[in-house]
């Protein structure tokens, strides 16, 4: 056994068993081993499990057909939160070109994005699942006086607008 490998498992003995467990999972995922989902421990539904909830819902959605991980990320929702939730399900929309569920889903998501880092977020889903529709709902909340955005925020979401222009080509419809 090489050193960094003796120093990594010492590393995450001392990590709290649900957290190994994931981790364990999360790395065989990454690795390309798909079965590995099953092996991520059940996460309760707290908040201060938020961090293990979010990865779980990430990793639903990359991995399992949209039914089911849809349905995860609804289950967890308690815990994750509306927003969140959001985040996790437009895109599930958006590969199974649902227009209509990806725009209403991202509707949602911009009145839910009271915070910055959600903000920050909901740009980054846009920017990965490009759609003119949405783009379209971001220009109009940036060019809205009564926008609580920072003017940075404002930029972002002129940059994220013009990325996804009008669709034609990379809409999900």
């Amino acid at each position: 056994m090489s050193e960094v490998t003796r120093s990594l498992d010492e590393r995450l003995a001392t990590v709290p068993e649900l957290w190994r467990r994931a981790l364990i999972a999360e790395a065989k995922l990454r690795s390309g081993e798909r079965g590995a989902l099953s092996e991520w421990p059940p996460v309760p539904l707290k908040h201060e499990h938020l961090p293990l909830l979010l990865a779980f819902g990430e990793n639903v959605v990359d991995f399992e057909p949209a039914e089911r991980a849809a349905e995860e990320v609804l289950r967890t929702r308690p815990a994750l939160g509306a927003f969140e939730c959001e985040r996790l399900i437009y895109p599930l929309h958006s590969r199974e070109r649902n227009a209509r569920s990806a725009l209403q889903s991202f509707d949602r998501m911009l009145r839910l994005a009271g915070r910055a880092f959600e903000r920050d977020w909901m740009l980054a889903v846009l920017i990965e699942f490009p759609d003119g529709a949405c783009g379209g709902r971001i220009a109009s909340v940036a060019v809205n006086p009564q926008t609580p955005f920072s003017p940075a925020e404002l930029a972002r979401l002129w940059v994220a607008a013009a990325l996804v222009g009008d669709g034609s080509a990379r809409t999900i419809a």
